[in-house]
């Protein structure tokens, strides 16, 4: 049976084929590494419906981790010899000879990777070693090429790939030698076996805690998710170049390359300093989003905010079981604020952070949010300030290993729709004397070195006017001077869900000329798509949004060249590409 619905209608290129056994695999993750990434246009399989025909139908098959009888290795290797595309996830080692490999039967655990960027996969990705999460197959290369090296630490190379690249009769083949999904899922939301547990000497249970011993914290700056989604995104489109050149949606709303989520705890403060917070806010053309731990404040004065496009939320206050949180105490406090909240202004609230962060189980916290009508959550936190363990987090960047807000997944491997984002900057981390200059750097990251980054801020009301007002309005004016929208988390909410819902379809190619229908949600902010500026020896020469010229922004995205087309605010847009 086919899952995502959504992505079924018209000519999907991409197919991905899950295990009929999911739990733990996390294979259902690829989805939403490829909504990340901007590639809206698939369907997904379990591989006990996959025949010759359905493969067939499809430009590009990924294969998640899945043990595979003798005559489903038969299918895919009958594929790839015939002039298939296929990209697999940890392949059973039935395929090795589809990928070039030959199987020494070693396991590297918890690793890294090295990328070399001289190969066209490889090519504007990192050089840096990266941190991969779960098993890696020790095979030898036999006549594929190293896209990326094992490494048993950060510094030492085992003689491994870690992904390859091979022609296999008609066709071609990439292998990750570890399950992508499954470190991509582990990076962001750490190790499952360390929910629940006090362990970084903070009072309470936080969700951050978990990446003690975890995450390399020296790798903050390189978003290690991210350059490793990219990896696959790089060899989706090197695959396509025997195909067609895919459309993708770009990260970003318009031809930004960053933005800002603005975002407040409100706790215990009165009106009057909401208000002076705001004002300034206001003076620099931004918005904010307050968290109330209850609906302290006046209808009429939270209705204007809102009005004037601030969003006034929960801060849901567990913290008279921060020690141990249950989900039934959590879940009460969420269902009891939320209804308060609804019953004092009534709108539903629809992101959430947490007094104290307080944070139950692995993804159980999220679970019960989503439950209460919550769709992003910001108590993954960038604070170790008093902890036993010192300084854990590293500094400044993205411990989870991305910049991007996605969605969670939960044990049994069933995605959760509420997204996570990672809160880089509170203000109690980094204090007066560093914040705006933490600031500075995620933002000159995210805009000059590719480390793309949602940069989510927390001040903290009470704290305003007595330290962080000249570091914060600094944050707003460099935002300003180098052209980073501001936004509330509610409006960050608001465009991933529309870039997330968009798709393509139709998808043709025919005279060098490439045609789609791009469906595009009416919401704040228009989607931007892109475009391969180059397919083999041509390149695009004219794109036309039904029937109109458009202007292209062409950008240099991890060494690769695109043409950039903002759309409208929503619709269904008829796209021609012409190529030379």
């Amino acid at each position: 049976m086919s899952e995502n619905n959504d992505y079924v209608t018209g000519n999907n290129p991409i197919l991905v084929v899950l295990s009929c056994n999911e739990l733990n695999e996390f294979g259902g993750y690829t989805s939403e590494i490829l909504k990340a990434e901007g590639f809206n246009a698939f369907q997904v399989e379990q591989v006990d419906t996959v025949t010759p025909d359905l493969l067939n139908s499809f430009d590009i098959v990924i294969l998640t981790e899945a043990d595979l009888s003798a005559v489903q290795s038969d299918v895919f290797r009958a594929y790839v010899l015939n002039g298939g595309h296929l990209i697999a996830f940890r392949p059973d080692r039935q395929l090795s000879d589809i990928f070039g490999l030959c199987d020494s039967e070693s396991v590297v655990e918890e690793g890294y990777i090295c990328v070399d960027p001289e190969t066209n996969i490889g090519k504007g990705i990192s050089a840096e070693t990266m941190q991969f999460h779960g098993k890696a197959d020790g095979h030898t290369l036999n006549g594929a090429e190293a896209i990326a090296t094992l490494f048993s630490d950060s510094t030492t190379p085992t003689c491994y790939p870690a992904i390859t690249s091979y022609s296999f009769g008609n066709g071609q083949a990439v292998a990750f030698t570890y399950n992508l999904p499954k470190s991509v899922v582990y990076t962001r939301q750490s190790n499952p076996s360390y929910a629940g547990q006090e362990r970084d000497g903070i009072l309470g249970i936080r969700a951050a805690e978990m990446y003690l011993g975890y995450v390399d914290a020296s790798k903050n700056h390189l978003n290690q998710a991210d350059e490793q989604m990219r990896l696959l995104s790089h060899a989706i489109e090197e695959l396509s170049k025997n195909r067609k050149p895919l459309p993708r949606i770009w990260y970003f709303p318009g031809y930004h390359k960053c933005l800002v989520t603005l975002t407040d705890d409100g706790e215990d403060s009165v009106l009057e300093d909401f208000q002076v917070h705001l004002a300034d806010v206001e003076s620099k053309g931004a918005r904010i989003t307050v968290y109330l731990k209850n609906p302290s404040l006046p209808a009429s004065v939270v209705e204007n905010w809102v009005a004037n496009g601030h969003e006034i939320a929960c801060h849901f206050d567990d913290t008279a079981e921060a020690v141990q949180p249950t989900y039934a105490g959590m879940n009460s406090v969420a269902s009891e604020t939320v209804k308060a909240h609804l019953q004092a202004y009534g709108y539903p609230p629809r992101t959430v952070r947490n007094h104290w962060i307080v944070w139950v189980g692995w993804t159980e916290q999220a679970a019960i949010e989503a439950g209460v009508g919550i769709g992003m959550d910001c108590n993954l936190y960038h604070y170790d300030r008093g902890s036993t363990h010192g300084h854990y987090l590293g500094g400044v960047g993205n411990f989870t290993g991305s910049g991007l807000p996605m969605k969670f997944i939960n044990k049994d491997g069933q995605v959760i729709d509420i997204y996570q984002s990672l809160t880089q900057l509170p203000d109690e981390q980094w204090l007066e004397e560093n914040f705006y200059g933490c600031f500075k750097i995620l933002v000159d990251r995210s805009l000059d070195l590719e480390a793309y980054t949602f940069v989510n801020v927390n001040f903290h009301t009470d704290r305003w006017q007595v330290w962080s007002r000249k570091p914060g309005l600094d944050m707003l004016d460099y935002a300003n001077r180098r052209g980073v929208p501001v936004w509330t988390a509610e409006h960050s909410l608001n465009f991933l869900k529309a870039r997330d819902s968009a798709s393509f379809h139709d998808i043709c190619w025919a005279d060098q000329i490439l045609s789609f229908t791009f469906e595009a949600p009416f919401s704040e902010q228009s989607l931007t798509f892109m475009l391969p500026l180059n397919h083999n020896a041509l390149t695009l020469c004219r794109v036309e949004m039904d029937g109109v010229r458009q202007t292209c922004r062409r950008m240099t995205i991890k060494g690769r060249a695109y043409a950039l087309v903002e759309t409208g605010s929503g619709g269904s847009f008829h796209i021609m590409a012409y190529y030379r």
